[in-house]
Formats: structure tokens, C-alpha cells, sequence
């Protein structure tokens, strides 16, 4: 395998100060590298990249894994919604 073929590809948060056009193109190129065989892990925290781009999702919440799967089926779930915006209590 080639240097430009890498097994594992990880990105800690690729869209930090990046334009939205240059994201597509992020995007674009990570979906290429898994075509290719490669494995890419993100951490990131802007959602629309993340479901624009991964097909599963891994949510942690003080390290430890709270829910897996497609990011559809993750945006309703309520200990990720709880984790990262807080329950209805906490917003009264």
C-alpha cells in the first residue's frame, strides 16, 4: 500500500475555520479515501459536515460511548440530545 493509500485516515476536527466550499471538498476527498478502502475516523463537532459525510456515527459523552449508527437515527436520540443540548428541565 502506497502512501497516498493509507489503511486509517483520522481528522480531528477537519472543519475548524474552514468555508463551507472548502468543506464540500473535504467532504468529497474523505468519501473518496473510504471508497478506496480506507478507514477514516472524525471528530468533529459541526453536525452538518458529520451527516453530510460519515455513514456511522459514534457519540461520546465523557468518554464513554453513548449511541452508534447512522446519523439519522442518532439526531432524535434522546441521551445524545440530553449529552449535547441539555434536557427540557435544564432549559427553564
Amino acid at each position: 500500500m502506497a502512501a497516498a493509500e493509507p489503511r486509517l485516515v483520522i481528522l480531528d476536527e477537519p472543519m475548524g475555520g474552514v468555508n463551507p466550499v472548502l468543506g464540500e471538498r473535504m467532504s468529497q476527498a474523505i468519501k473518496q479515501f473510504v471508497t478506496r478502502g480506507s478507514t477514516v475516523v472524525i471528530v468533529e463537532h459541526n453536525m452538518k459536515f458529520i451527516e453530510e459525510t460519515c455513514d456511522q456515527v459514534v457519540v461520546m459523552d465523557l468518554g464513554h460511548v453513548i449511541a452508534q449508527g447512522p446519523y439519522r437515527t442518532l439526531r432524535d436520540d434522546e441521551r445524545v440530545v440530553s449529552a449535547y443540548l441539555g434536557s427540557a428541565e435544564d432549559h427553564v
